[in-house]
């Protein structure tokens, strides 16, 4: 039977006042970072709830009863207007943790602030690194407009979601190729990473269950590269990431195959061998040679500035195994801490390139003198910021293009080039698995400079 665990939640109307669980030790960065990224941070982030990852805790102040943000008025509970409406859509932009998947259930772009909305809220704010108290203030509208700049247009989300609603009707009752075509029309349409998430999972399923393996390969990547992928939902795409991999339909028995879409490459659908599943070599505690290497390279490109450090070596040794732990707990994998079949799968699936880590510790090296000419020279500690994005880029190094990108912006923020730190602090926002306390350092300096606050002022 055909699980639809990405798209719907049992949903609770009321919630309870939120409590933070700080969740674990604090641990020093696995990149150099000079002193703390800014003052007074807004608090701990993790962006990706993932498998077991309760909120952190955010230590940030309530936000004041009457400020005002961009010209917005403070909402809560209860709350009525065009300025929720607001709220409401682009809150529908970046929820990709939506639990809100059963239109039944939806929060509707109504305008009244009820308890559904209120849920929303809440959630974005744990995910954001802002105090979960559901009152949208300041802070919270400069969040959300960081991820979704551009003011919704109601007729247009509305006729989305119909869209949408329709297309998941049509793929349940196994008209895969008219569900197929609803969602690559989406898919071309939206912008945010989240809403083409949701349209790009379902396009997989909708290929996986003609056959089409390689092409459902393909869109389920495409949905895991959304920031806001939580436990369940990433846990099904890799799931059935795993099934499309391997050549096996959802269901059972399969359906008929249906002939190739107008265009497709026939090699494509034939499916993809190996990439993790079959043809990596496993690697576990004390192991060393090439495929540790290889491993601690694509797990140090993907977990970037997580704790603990990495000393170079070829060897699987303890911090490679506590970061292993960490990337199979935010992908929803037994957290095993060896480098098994199901691991390297994922990392595959979020890393393309193959790149060991005598290569990227290097290239880590370089990163970390260009933090120490910052922390007294930060113009002139920028070229060799820019150089080490451009080498990362070179490498095909996603992950560390948009860390050094958030450096990039941390050097400008502190020379008060405020428009241009901006812009490369939201460059970082599309980091896949962001370490939580840096992702909400990032957060409030990139708030910080859209008000044109000077730099840990």
């Amino acid at each position: 039977m055909l699980r639809v665990m990405v798209f719907t939640r049992a949903r609770v109307v009321t919630r309870p006042e939120p409590k933070h669980q700080p969740q674990g030790p604090a641990h020093a960065p696995a990149r150099a970072h000079s002193g703390p990224l800014i003052a007074s941070p807004a608090g701990l982030l993790h962006i990706q709830q993932t498998a077991g990852n309760a909120a952190a805790t955010a230590f940030v102040q309530r936000q004041p009863e009457g400020a005002v943000a961009s010209g917005r008025p403070v909402l809560r509970y209860g709350s009525t207007g065009e300025d929720v409406k607001q709220l409401q859509m682009k809150l529908r932009n970046v929820s990709e943790r939506q639990h809100d998947r059963d239109v039944r259930l939806r929060a509707r772009i109504d305008g009244i602030f009820g308890p559904l909305t209120r849920e929303d809220v809440i959630d974005f704010q744990t995910d954001t690194g802002l105090d979960a108290d559901g009152i949208v203030g300041p802070k919270t509208w400069d969040a959300l407009d960081s991820l979704v700049p551009e003011t919704p247009n109601e007729s247009e989300e509305t006729a989305s979601d119909d869209q949408f609603s329709a297309a998941v009707e049509l793929r349940k009752a196994g008209q895969y190729d008219a569900a197929l075509a609803i969602f690559e029309e989406i898919i071309a349409a939206v912008t945010t990473p989240e809403r083409v998430a949701r349209s790009a999972v379902n396009a997989g399923m909708c290929h996986q269950q003609r056959g089409r393996f390689g092409l459902a390969v393909g869109r389920y990547e495409q949905a895991l590269a959304a920031r806001f992928n939580q436990e369940s939902p990433r846990a099904a795409i890799l799931d059935w990431l795993v099934k499309a991999r391997r050549g096996v339909f959802l269901d059972s028995p399969p359906p008929d195959p249906e002939p190739l879409p107008p265009g497709a490459d026939a090699a494509a659908v034939a499916g993809r061998e190996g990439g993790g599943v079959t043809e990596r070599q496993p690697a576990k505690s004390g192991d060393s040679g090439p495929a540790v290497d290889l491993f601690k390279g694509k797990l140090a490109h993907m977990m970037i500035s997580w704790p603990p450090p990495m000393p170079a070596g070829d060897v699987f040794d303890a911090p490679t195994v506590e970061r292993t732990r960490a990337f199979q707990q935010a992908c929803g994998l037994e957290q095993t801490g060896e480098a098994d079949a199901s691991t390297w799968h994922a990392l595959d699936s979020f890393t393309k390139v193959d790149v060991p880590f005598s290569v990227v510790r290097p290239h880590w090296d370089r990163h970390e003198e260009a933090v120490r000419v910052g922390e007294t020279d930060p113009a002139a500690s920028l070229p060799l910021h820019e150089a080490n994005r451009d080498e990362a880029r070179g490498l095909g190094l996603t992950e560390d293009v948009k860390d050094s990108e958030a450096w990039i912006g941390r050097r400008h923020h502190e020379l008060s080039h405020f428009a241009e730190a901006v812009a490369h602090y939201e460059l970082y926002l599309a980091r896949n698995i962001p370490n939580p306390k840096e992702y909400g350092l990032r957060l409030e300096a990139l708030r910080r400079a859209r008000q044109g606050v000077p730099f840990g002022g």
